[in-house]
């Protein structure tokens, strides 16, 4: 019954399933030579309490904390460009997220079933939300919107039900059709000056 890991300075990469369904595994440290995490690697590791994830690591791959439902927070390196689909899916115990400046994209099912999640920050290099992302959360969501126009096809947020304060910067200049539409949880929404078509049904319902 595997409880703790600590992984020798040296290692660069941990492979697919590397730690998967070690569901006693409560802590583990990770040196800060790694820079690659296979996907699933921590898959359905129930009882891993808390991971400091290293400053070289550019991508959260598919599914790799999936199921790992007594983790409360994470906190994701700025050098993260990418987040897998079933990231953290079924991550029960997290409350909190803040996703940092510089990630592009977030996949499918990426945060889908973390119940306990009350808050996320997305930043304004987002440029995908894919399917069911946020399906289930409720909490407050802050999005930050980079330049140019908001496209339902990236942002998959038509229809999430979620609490969530909008924040369109200056430089968006359309808000593409069906954008947002079915959001009734938007709460606060502030257009700039600068944006010249709303599409239809951007915000309806």
């Amino acid at each position: 019954m595997l409880l703790g890991v600590e992984i020798p300075q040296g290692v660069t990469s941990l492979g697919k399933w590397a730690f998967g369904d070690c569901g006693s595994l409560s802590e583990i440290k990770i040196p800060k030579d790694i820079t690659s995490i296979g996907n699933w690697a921590f898959y359905g590791c129930r009882g891993l309490i808390n991971i400091e994830l290293p400053p070289g690591l550019t991508s959260i791959g598919d599914s790799v904390f999936c199921g790992c439902s007594s983790l409360t927070s994470i906190a994701i390196p700025e050098g993260v460009i990418s987040i897998g689909e079933g990231a953290f899916k079924e991550c029960s115990g997290l409350t909190h997220v803040d996703v940092p400046e510089g990630v592009t994209s977030i996949g499918d099912c990426s945060f889908q079933g973390c119940s306990s999640l009350t808050h996320v920050s997305l930043p304004s290099s987002l440029t995908s939300i894919s399917l069911y992302a946020l399906e289930g959360f409720s909490g407050m969501i802050s999005l930050a919107i980079s330049e140019g126009g908001i496209n339902p096809d990236a942002w998959r947020l038509s229809r999430f039900s979620g609490t969530f304060i909008l924040v369109i910067p200056a430089g968006v200049t359309r808000i593409e059709d069906r954008a947002f539409e079915g959001c009734s949880g938007l709460i606060s929404l502030v257009i700039p000056q600068g944006v010249t078509c709303i599409g239809e049904w951007a915000f309806n319902g």
